[in-house]
Parts: C-alpha cells; structure tokens; sequence
C-alpha cells in the first residue's frame, strides 16, 4: 500500500525489477511531479492567498501556477478582469482611469488597473502539487491518488528504460 514517499519508492523499485534504477526513482517522481503540474487543474490544487496592499500590486503566492480569480474589494466589480502585460502598457500609456477593472502578472507580480491607493484582495489560485522528499513525505495527490503517482512514476522511468 502506497501512504508516503517511501512505500512509493518501495514499490516502484518492485515493479521496475532492476537494481540498476533504485537510485533513479526519487528523480522518476520529481519529473512526474514536474508533468503533473504541466497538467493538472483540479480542486485540490485551488488555495486562496488574501491580503491588503498599500500600493498597485502585490507578489503572486510562490506556489503559484495559474489563476482561477481575483477579487479586490476597491474594484466595485466582483473580479477582475486579466489583460495582457501588452495590454497593461498600453492602458498605462493611454492614462485610463476610474475604479480598478484588470490585472496582469508580471515577473511574479500582480499589477492592478487602474491602480487603486489601497486595497483588500482575495486570489483564488491553482498551487503546485507540494513535491514529496525525505521531509515531505506526503501530499493530498498521493493521499487521493497513490496509483496515479506509481504510474506516472513508472511513466518517467519507462523513458529511460527504452534507451
């Protein structure tokens, strides 16, 4: 039974059969780990991350992958709406104003537009699956999902294998 990063190792050493790989298998599943993050969107991936920001823009979760919304209680619109950095350069150029409708991520920053002076957000965001190692030996995929780990580690291994 797969509970942790260990019992993982364990049995896929068990199904690969070759000693010449036990080394390897903790790479495996960094690497499906890496895909699956390419990959997947599901529920257990969305985090919330909320705060109050005293200036245009805020720094994105580090996990993040993706955004799913964001909300900005000075916006007098339920979320906003993302543009392109073009397009926030643009708007910028171009003076825009009244309240705050969109936003961009820029170098793991969130810049909003129009700026507002100061404000409460709330970012509804798709986090990284948290990698598992000798410290972290559990995540909630392997917890829902031990076969999908085993697969795609075994996947990655497979690559190697054929060569």
């Amino acid at each position: 039974m797969i509970t942790s990063y260990a019992t993982l190792q364990s049995e896929a050493a068990s199904w690969l059969n070759r000693d010449d790989l036990t080394d390897q298998i903790k790479t495996f599943a960094q690497m499906f780990e890496a895909k699956a993050n390419r990959i997947l969107r599901v529920q257990s991936m969305i985090q919330t991350a909320s705060d109050t920001a005293v200036a245009e823009s805020f720094v994105a979760p580090e996990d993040l992958l993706a955004t799913d919304l964001l909300h900005v209680d000075a916006a007098r619109v339920p979320f906003l709406d993302y543009i392109s950095p073009r397009e926030y350069f643009e708007n910028k150029v171009a003076g825009i104003t009244g309240p705050t409708r969109f936003y961009t991520i820029i170098g793991g920053t969130f810049r909003l537009q129009p700026a507002p002076t100061s404000f409460a957000y709330e970012l509804l965001y798709f986090a990284k699956i948290a990698a598992l190692s000798d410290a972290n030996t559990t995540n909630w995929l392997l917890m829902k999902s031990p076969d999908l780990y085993l697969y795609g580690t075994l996947a990655e291994a497979e690559l190697v294998i054929r060569r």
